[in-house]
């Protein structure tokens, strides 16, 4: 836990009352997940460094000027409940169909008080026009199908910051098809010398979307 806060701490600076609330959403977290599956049981012991520190690498992906972001899937809240504890200025939606998962968010952020989320206990598809200035997901779909649903989400200035694993190229080709974009990849934080490569991770920056021949 130590390494990670550092490295947390490392990438942004941080508030004591936000290394807390982090502190508190790992122990919630880890509470829930006996009875529910919000996690894989077997990353429970890696929790700081394969969730939490990958999740709060995202903020510095984050333009200074975002007033909102809409994490898409967010299930056990990565990243969206991290983005919120680290970004209280912005205004965060958590998209979360699964019933259990949304009580796990509702009670967190009631627990905490965390005033800048917004829960929406529905599928992406079914949910209302949203214009976010971000929007963000972690294993929830591909990055063709997180275009499609989310499209009605996007303003001209929208930027997409997903993690994305080894079969990043693969997504990215299969999007070419039936969208133009601008992108940048990044290596994740997390993948170290340890990492095996069909592990490795990747955070991809998306802009200037459009749906080709619509």
């Amino acid at each position: 836990m130590r390494e990670e806060l550092a490295k947390i701490k490392n990438l942004l600076e941080i508030s004591c009352e936000q290394e807390a609330a982090l502190s508190s959403y790992v122990s919630l977290l880890l509470k829930w997940n006996k009875a529910h599956n919000l996690i894989g049981k077997r990353t429970e012991k890696e929790i700081w460094e394969r969730h939490i520190l990958d999740c709060a690498q995202l903020v510095k992906y984050i333009p200074d000027n975002t007033k909102t972001i809409t994490d898409l899937g967010s299930g056990a809240g990565l990243p969206g409940i991290i983005l919120a504890i680290l970004n209280p200025n912005i205004e965060i939606h958590l998209v979360e169909s699964n019933s259990k998962k949304a009580a796990f968010l509702r009670e967190f952020c009631q627990k905490t008080q965390l005033s800048n989320v917004r829960l929406h206990n529905q599928r992406v598809e079914n949910l209302n026009s949203l214009e976010s200035d971000i929007i963000t997901a972690r294993a929830f779909a591909k990055i063709d199908e997180i275009l499609k649903i989310s499209q009605h989400f996007l303003h001209k200035n929208s930027v997409l910051i997903l993690l994305k694993g080894i079969s990043l190229d693969e997504e990215l080709k299969q999007a070419a098809e039936n969208w133009r974009f601008e992108k940048e990849v990044f290596s994740s934080i997390i993948r170290n010398k340890n990492s095996r490569d069909s592990e490795a991770g990747f955070v991809i920056v998306m802009n200037s979307i459009k749906k080709l021949g619509g």
